[in-house]
């Protein structure tokens, strides 16, 4: 396939920190301060009087769910041959920067995707979060139990372009590849200083977190949806269906995790279907206060995290968005929802939420070589863009049409439970043959200079060992968990900073 050019491509990089020695740290101002410095064309991101992040050009250097998390969120790359090369050297390069600013605090990334000794407390929860409104209304309104986010579970969050005429396709393709993204880069092995019996430790957040939600259909939300969707108006109506609550949304315009006030609509009982139908609705701010809320397209944009599915779509409307009428007849009529996600989009992305971080260790590179260790970071973003770009295609079709949704539910506890690393039995078999098929795919839609951006879950592929199989290989060398969470420590592969270790 050359000359064919990738779709645009970012992605949302999650890092936990620790100290020096391996225990679970928290990023504060001087980290900030430096980062900052780092990037002349930044400009320091505030919440609750407390710098956050950083927004440059490259993208936005800031926390997920507490100062011992941080997030990269990379800027799209245009679409190019050699658009995942180019990627790839920005995620290398931006680690060699954070690891720099964080230096002088004695703090360092770690390689695992959930810390194994942070913990969940009370304590704990309040020392790290984040100031953002959004957390403060899911757990006092909505019931949820955000503090099992708090021990520093980190994800690496491809997001893909896609032509609308082709999202739903790929939407649900990747759905079905999602066993194989959780398999190839699971790696969160322990949990509370103690091995949790699971390779993705980290992806029981989700469940866990809304177990308790005083909406019932919330818990229904999460990982796969019940069956594949049929385009989108099938999407936003199964996310919104009756029986669903709309979460609370802005006065104005706002990112969901932004520190701007959240109102409540309707006493907390509308779904987004019965928000768009009236001009006006009476709502709460979270103090208690009465307001009005006006529903309009910049709400529905708001609303779009709404579920959490293993892949979502992700959007903004264009410039001069459908109206509130509009979008109230696409609820009546969801096949009015193709005509406006075909016309009225400025843009339209996948978003990938299961696929654990990894990065480059001396353990993985003593394991696989440097070069295939190298490609931890980019291996997410170079399996999801070969399935984006084949997606439509008579064997992506195919691969569909070989794993229904109940054994691809299936799988997918598998790869939570065991990994590639019990290939033995039925579960196992199948979920070594879904990867196998999964890299296969993505593969042959590349760019042939692009293929090896695929190295490192062809390696995992090859091998069993992703990075939840060597960390629990390796415990037993260290007294503590605390002390393999800093043998896990980000070895920096950049050139141009120099090369080596964060230390």
């Amino acid at each position: 396939m050359t000359g064919a050019k990738l779709p645009r491509i970012g992605a949302e990089v999650e890092m936990p920190l620790m100290a020096e020695d391996g225990r679970s740290a928290c990023a504060g101002p001087g980290y900030f301060a430096r980062l900052a410095q780092a990037c002349p064309d930044g400009t320091r991101l505030s919440q609750g009087g407390v710098c956050v992040g950083v927004a440059h050009g490259g993208g936005v250097n800031g926390i997920d769910n507490g100062f011992n998390l941080l997030e990269t969120a990379h800027a799209p790359v245009d679409p190019a041959e050699d658009g995942l090369t180019e990627l790839e050297t920005r995620m290398q390069r931006d680690l060699a920067m954070v690891a720099r600013a964080l230096a002088p605090d004695g703090l360092y990334l770690c390689t695992l995707a959930q810390h194994p000794t942070a913990g969940i407390s009370a304590e704990s929860y309040a020392a790290r979060v984040a100031p953002k409104t959004i957390y403060r209304y899911l757990s006092a309104h909505r019931g949820w139990d955000h503090a099992v986010g708090i021990d520093a579970k980190a994800q690496n969050g491809p997001t893909t372009e896609v032509r609308a005429d082709h999202a739903i396709a790929a939407l649900n393709l990747l759905l079905t590849a999602a066993p194989a993204f959780i398999a190839l880069f699971a790696n969160s092995p322990f949990e509370g200083g103690r091995e949790s019996g699971l390779m993705e430790t980290r992806m029981t957040l989700w469940p866990r977190m809304v177990a308790h939600s005083r909406v019932a259909a919330d818990r229904e939300r999460c990982g796969l949806p019940p069956r594949l969707f049929d385009g989108f108006g099938d999407y936003w109506l199964w996310t919104f269906a009756p029986g669903t609550v709309m979460q609370a949304v802005p006065l104005g315009i706002g990112s969901y995790k932004g520190d701007g006030a959240l109102c409540v609509a309707g006493n907390g009982a509308l779904c987004a279907a019965q928000f768009f139908d009236h001009p006006q609705v009476g709502a709460q701010d979270l103090t208690g206060a009465e307001v009005t809320l006006h529903p309009a397209a910049a709400h529905f944009e708001y609303l779009q995290w709404s579920n959490f599915l293993d892949f979502r779509l992700r959007f903004a409307f264009a410039a001069e968005p459908p109206s509130r009428a509009e979008i109230a007849m696409a609820f009546a009529r969801p096949d009015r929802f193709e005509g406006m996600f075909h016309t009225q989009l400025g843009n339209l992305y996948l978003e990938n939420r299961c696929a654990g971080a990894s990065f480059t260790d001396r353990d993985l590179i003593a394991q696989a070589g440097r070069d295939i260790a190298s490609g931890a970071i980019i291996g997410p973003s170079a399996v999801q863009a070969g399935l984006v770009m084949t997606a439509g295609s008579a064997e992506a079709k195919a691969f569909i049409a070989r794993w229904p949704m109940e054994t691809v539910r299936m799988l997918r506890a598998h790869a939570i439970r065991a990994g590639l690393g019990h290939p033995a039995g039925e579960a196992g078999q199948g979920l070594q043959r879904l990867c196998t098929e999964v890299l296969e795919l993505a593969s042959h839609a590349l760019p042939k200079g692009q293929r090896s951006a695929l190295r490192y879950p062809q390696f995992v592929l090859e091998t069993g060992l992703n990075g939840a199989s060597r960390a629990l290989s390796a415990a037993r060398d260290f007294p503590n968990l605390d002390a393999l969470a800093r043998s896990r420590m980000v070895v920096i592969q950049a050139p141009a900073f120099g090369g080596g270790d964060q230390r």
